[in-house]
């Protein structure tokens, strides 16, 4: 969802809450959490929003490979989204 009006401090608040650490935060009756954690690199965005060409680079590792105390990152990201789904 892109914010696309509004209260700046608020749209960089969404942007920062991350379940888990920061709480999502309702805008224009959506309950909004970092992208990133559900769309590390949102070319589809850009181009629903007219971009013609879209340069992206996904600087992340392979998530699967990535272990925090056992558990891999497509795993934490699953639990954030279940966390932020039951909140909402």
């Amino acid at each position: 969802y892109p914010i696309m009006r509004g209260d700046l401090a608020t749209a960089i608040r969404a942007s920062e809450s991350v379940p888990g650490l920061f709480s999502p935060v309702w805008i224009d009756g959506h309950l909004l959490i970092d992208g990133g954690v559900s769309d590390p690199v949102p070319v589809d965005v850009a181009r629903r929003l007219g971009a013609d060409t879209v340069i992206a680079v996904d600087v992340l590792v392979r998530p699967e490979e990535v272990r925090l105390g056992g558990v891999t990152l497509p795993d934490l990201r699953e639990r954030f989204l279940g966390i932020t789904k039951a909140i909402a």
